[in-house]
């Protein structure tokens, strides 16, 4: 039977040694993340006028913070043409309360929503048993993350979390359980991306 415990501390142990390495390699930043969507280098262009607008599809709470699932839509005044995204606004609970909006162009939201369902596979099926000590199974679109890792070591282990950021990104942990609410706010957004896409 698995057992849960503080899934922060084991998604840290459990990521380490993964981590150490590309960290290194790194090369230097100035310490802020790069718009890595359509969407934000839009709201980052300068000397124009830009309309922001917000739909909230719903949101997910877990032992360590939440979710908030938005649709986003943003175009210039006079303009036929905007830009649809999903954000994800995560915020993380513990010593600190911090908070980071995470983007996902629209046109990447269906691999989101497709990865679910197989994510919720792989982590059945890992949960019948594993070879390795560790494993993490992961979906990285925009600048947002979306992990589970379930572990054998000190005992059956395992957890969720959801990333928003690059640098000085956020992190909320949940159960793997968890997946399948998340299937059903991306199943939400999709529908109100459509929606708005034929008001066009």
């Amino acid at each position: 039977m698995i057992r849960h415990c503080p899934i922060a501390a084991l998604f840290l142990a459990a990521s380490m040694a993964l981590l150490v390495a590309p960290t290194m390699a790194q090369p230097p930043t100035q310490g802020r993340d790069e718009p890595v969507t359509r969407f934000e280098q839009f709201m980052l262009t300068k000397g124009t006028v830009r309309v922001r607008e917000y739909y909230e599809v719903g949101s997910l709470r877990g032992s360590l913070g939440s979710a908030t699932f938005q649709v986003a839509r943003a175009y210039t005044p006079g303009q036929r043409d905007y830009l649809l995204a999903l954000q994800i606004h995560v915020t993380e609970s513990g010593r600190l309360n911090r908070d980071r909006v995470g983007i996902l162009d629209a046109e990447e939201v269906a691999s989101l929503a497709a990865a679910i369902p197989q994510m919720t596979r792989m982590a059945e099926t890992l949960r019948q048993g594993q070879d390795a000590q560790n494993t993490e199974v992961d979906f990285k679109g925009g600048s947002i993350q979306l992990t589970f890792f379930i572990s054998k070591r000190g005992g059956a282990r395992e957890g969720l979390a959801i990333k928003a950021g690059e640098i000085d990104s956020v992190t909320a942990f949940f159960e793997i359980t968890d997946l399948g609410k998340i299937g059903d706010l991306l199943t939400q957004a999709t529908a109100k991306i459509r929606e708005l896409q034929q008001k066009r």
